[in-house]
């Protein structure tokens, strides 16, 4: 779905993907591959000028797709997360 008003878009969209190689971690630490599908929603806002993206904001559910696909049990599971830049 594509939304759009003046200089600015709105998306949402679905990823979908296997877990096939060694996903990087916030701290460093490799989290090795799981063989395991995953689906995750993601949305977008973007700012255009003169026909190119000069900003855009992503919004998406990591911890809901590192506990579908990465997390190699179902023993280790996150149910929320903070990041803050």
């Amino acid at each position: 779905m594509l939304i759009a008003e003046g200089d600015y878009t709105c998306s949402i969209a679905r990823f979908t993907g296997t877990m096939k190689g060694p996903m990087k971690g916030a701290v460093g630490r490799d989290t090795p591959p799981t063989n395991k599908s995953f689906e995750m929603d993601f949305y977008t806002v973007a700012k255009w000028m003169d026909g190119e993206v000069v900003d855009e904001k992503l919004f998406y559910d990591m911890v809901g797709m590192m506990n579908r696909s990465a997390w190699p049990s179902s023993d280790y599971r996150w149910t929320s997360c903070v990041v803050t830049c």
